[in-house]
């Protein structure tokens, strides 16, 4: 099944692919399942297929994938994302959507959570870099994390990533 006792941040786990870029902004999306919800157009894993949409290079793009995940002959798990419950597939079905949707798996190595977000939600990303003097001195004076605080109750996504 797609999702059996609903969806949270605790879902994800990452494989042998590096794309926690892209697990990053699951993670983040998450936090909103509704948000999530609208990523799958079509849940018909039980017929064999489902269909997710994405918003790349500015419009919406459906995509129609198979629900045989790729997996390892040895630990009898999926090879690369995967839910901690091994009867939930939501995480790993994404992932091969979007790894269609970039042509294959391997082109998802390394990446900028910002633009998995993006992808995602159709919504927009914005960047701080703790480290440069306008933020440093927001963090000092506290309107960082008003700032921060102030989005999380307006509902956006919030990340965090160590570039």
């Amino acid at each position: 099944m797609m999702m059996k006792d609903g969806i949270s941040p605790g879902d994800v786990k990452q494989g042998e692919l590096g794309d926690c870029w892209l697990l990053g902004a699951f993670l983040c999306l998450a936090t909103n399942p509704d948000l999530l919800r609208n990523l799958i157009y079509h849940d018909g894993i039980q017929s064999g297929y489902a269909v997710f949409r994405f918003f790349k290079n500015v419009e919406w793009t459906f995509v129609v994938i198979d629900t045989r995940i790729p997996y390892s002959p040895t630990s009898k798990e999926p090879l690369y994302a995967k839910c901690t419950d091994n009867q939930e597939f939501w995480v790993p079905l994404i992932e091969k959507a979007y790894a269609k949707l970039h042509k294959k798996y391997e082109f998802l190595n390394g990446g900028k959570m910002g633009e998995g977000m993006v992808d995602i939600t159709g919504g927009v990303s914005e960047k701080y870099n703790l480290k440069a003097p306008e933020t440093k001195e927001m963090l000092e004076n506290g309107t960082f994390w008003k700032m921060i605080k102030s989005y999380l109750k307006q509902g956006f996504l919030v990340g965090c990533a160590n570039a």
